[in-house]
């Protein structure tokens, strides 16, 4: 077992600070005195953003900042050292005190953190990485447990607590490597993030829902706190165009922040539909979006984009074949073959070209590649459909959201010229959840062990969509992938709650592990199936019903691309279709049955509430409170529209208008909740809600009693 070290000293517990006369103890700030830094003058610029975060951090605490780093002193002069350990410059700086940590040589993002005394007996701080990264992290690591800031304090609005003195008798952290490699956020189906500061930049882009890009204001603060958390990768948006200068603002902020970079699955090379449309419109033409069809104009785009690319070291490149809009490749091409085996055969050509058009433009030997098997990609490996070029990362998926890995994952041998990863849902658009979290940290605990124990954990990227609503979920999954062996969820939680809402903890958990609880879940496996998105889809559904059984000329059989996406989905995505044989006794009993326990989850999370104040209070409110009233408003439309739809076929007419209307109360719920946890800084968070679309399944509601009252009126 790997060993970690982590000492906290009682100073640092404790806030009992030695005062700045006492010579035991090392000073890092206290009036009239703060530490004196020396920096490597070959310190990459993620390390300097790192040191800044934390002079910040030491001035939101003592009101002073720490003096900028430099390296023209003598070495002696300083009281902290920071640098990597095969910076020539930094072990000449630090002397014989660095000796003892050559061990660091060559290690992924080991680090170790430690008072030392020097030749002449001054206490000093040494911060010493095996890589850039393993630096940075330690840096952000000191920050965490001496400092006491949240990496999360953007998202809880958590600030340290001020003090007068930062004094410590000792620290030791000792970090011997994460048990994932790669450890990332994919900021998908991000809608809320678009919109949260306007003025980022047009994305073009035929799709409903990415009009605008996200505001590097925005996405600076999504960054920082991942290396803060000591995540590595990161998919800053989806559906990036790298040449839309806008987007391309996005890799270069991730960039800055010494994070890996890479690609949404269905942008090979960085190359969507949609990039792929707007290449050739710009040049008059539009050739069908299809490596079989059109084969050399993917494969032109393709170079194009990989060239771009390239200007950013540390890209992990996404291969594979997708269509349009996260559908399978046959959907934007009719004309691509129809079995399994030709389509996997397709597949696997084009991962191969996608490798020699990579090996062509990277100026690395052995560049990172990774191809991420979800819904089709999924099927198709776990029926031995596809064959993947070697030293690819192979990135199996769940089900969707993150309750059970697929088929591919149990089956698919681990072979040595291959390395092995996950692709997790905290987050996914549109079962859900989406507004809401849905994901306990024990299921993700069993989710990350299985892949832990199968030999993929070379790669872990979680789908965080908007960040703010998944703060719990993202932090429990952070500690796990550095160290799985000694998580335990259940203590996470308490402590969690313990750090977040003091005396109030042990409510708080009992109240957040009743939210969780409440979904209604069937199957197998306990999937659950009436999460924000199902809710949506099917109340839309029976709307669409009622609306066909008042017009005759509506009714009739579902559109072909209808049922063809249907059918996609049960065969490669089962978890989204969940629920759906249930009849309509049984579905509004599950709906009933599901509010009730939520509001038995927000009456614990009110009575915790009251005991609050101030930011623990706030936190509470919007990262349970609002959730829980969502689902609550959400059950109430859904139970709504299924009477409404009964009334109708029974031709009770004022009876259908009345649970229309209360409905449409439910929907104002949970607007009304939305508007609670959109307090400053966050009046806008809401604003570019166009994924769930409160204000749509509104209107779509009103709709429907616009129509029967019409109905009626004729």
């Amino acid at each position: 077992m790997r060993k970690r070290i982590v000492l906290v000293p009682l100073a640092a517990i404790c806030c009992l600070f030695l005062s700045c006369n006492e010579e035991k103890g090392f000073v890092l700030s206290c009036p009239g005195k703060q530490a004196a830094v020396w920096f490597s003058p070959n310190a990459p610029a993620p390390l300097k953003l790192a040191f800044e975060d934390l002079s910040n951090d030491v001035e939101k605490i003592t009101g002073t900042r720490l003096p900028e780093a430099s390296h023209e002193a003598e070495p002696g002069s300083y009281s902290i050292y920071i640098g990597e350990i095969n910076d020539a410059a930094f072990r000449k700086a630090v002397g014989p005190g660095i000796e003892p940590y050559d061990t660091l040589a060559g290690k992924w993002e080991n680090y170790v953190v430690k008072t030392f005394r020097d030749e002449a007996g001054a206490l000093k701080l040494l911060i010493v990485g095996s890589d850039a990264r393993g630096t940075m992290f330690g840096i952000y690591h000191f920050i965490e447990n001496y400092l006491g800031v949240d990496p999360y304090y953007y998202w809880t609005s958590m600030e340290p607590a001020k003090r007068t003195d930062l004094i410590f008798h000792e620290v030791l952290i000792t970090e011997n490597g994460p048990d994932f490699k790669f450890r990332g956020w994919f900021i998908n189906d991000e809608d809320l993030l678009t919109e949260f500061k306007n003025g980022g930049g047009r994305r073009n882009i035929d799709y409903p829902f990415y009009g605008q890009v996200v505001h590097p204001e925005t996405i600076r603060p999504v960054l920082e706190t991942m290396v803060r958390a000591r995540f590595n990768l990161v998919i800053p948006a989806s559906f990036i165009d790298i040449l839309n200068a806008p987007e391309r603002k996005l890799v270069e902020e991730a960039h800055k922040r010494g994070l890996f970079i890479s690609q949404h699955h269905i942008e090979p090379l960085g190359v969507s539909a949609f990039s792929f449309f707007n290449y050739w419109k710009d040049r008059g033409k539009s050739p069908k979006f299809s490596f079989y069809s059109n084969r050399e104009e993917l494969e032109e785009v393709w170079s194009v984009y990989s060239k771009a690319w390239s200007a950013f070291p540390n890209v992990i490149w996404q291969v594979g074949l997708r269509g349009i809009a996260d559908r399978p490749m046959w959907m934007a091409d009719p004309n691509v073959p129809q079995t399994d085996a030709e389509r996997g055969e397709l597949i696997s050509e084009a991962m191969e070209k996608q490798v020699e058009i990579i090996q062509t433009v990277v100026k690395d030997d052995d560049p990172f590649i990774s191809t991420t098997l979800w819904a089709e990609g999924s099927g198709f490996m776990a029926e031995g459909h596809l064959n993947v070029p070697k030293n690819v990362i192979i990135v199996f998926a769940d089900n969707s959201p993150g309750w059970i890995w697929q088929r591919d994952f149990y089956n698919t041998p681990r072979a040595k010229d291959h390395q092995y990863g996950v692709y997790y849902h905290h987050q996914i658009w549109s079962s859900g959840p989406h507004l809401i979290q849905a994901v306990p940290p024990a299921k993700t605990y069993e989710m990350f062990g299985l892949a832990y124990e199968r030999a993929s954990n070379d790669y872990l990227i979680m789908n965080v969509s908007n960040v703010r609503e998944f703060v719990l979920g993202i932090d429990a999954s952070g500690q796990m992938l550095l160290d799985m062996q000694s998580f335990d969820p259940g203590k996470f939680l308490a402590t969690w709650c313990h750090e977040k809402f003091g005396k109030e903890g042990e409510q708080a958990k009992t109240a957040y592990e009743s939210y969780f609880s409440a979904f209604s879940t069937r199957g197998q496996y306990d999937l659950p199936f009436l999460l924000d998105g199902h809710t949506k889809n099917i109340g839309l559904a029976l709307l669409d019903q009622i609306d066909q059984s008042l017009d005759k000329n509506k009714a009739g059989s579902r559109p072909r691309r209808d049922l063809e996406v249907a059918e996609w989905a049960r065969r490669f995505l089962p978890g989204m279709l969940e629920g759906k044989d249930l009849d309509d006794k049984e579905l509004r009993q599950q709906v009933v049955l599901q509010v009730e326990k939520m509001k038995e989850a927000l009456a614990m999370a009110e009575a915790v509430s009251e005991r609050l104040n101030g930011p623990q209070k706030i936190f509470l409110e919007t990262n349970l409170e609002v959730q829980a009233k969502i689902m609550i408003g959400l059950g109430e439309w859904l139970k709504h529209v299924m009477q409404a739809k009964e009334r109708i076929m029974e031709n009770e007419v004022k009876m259908a208008l009345f649970h229309l209307d209360e409905a449409v109360t439910g929907l104002s719920y949970v607007k009304n909740a939305q508007r609670r946890a959109s307090h400053s800084p966050w009046e806008h968070w809401y604003r570019g809600d166009k994924k769930m679309n409160i204000e749509h399944m509104i209107r779509q509601t009103r709709e429907a009693m616009d129509k029967i009252s019409q109905n009626t009126a004729q």
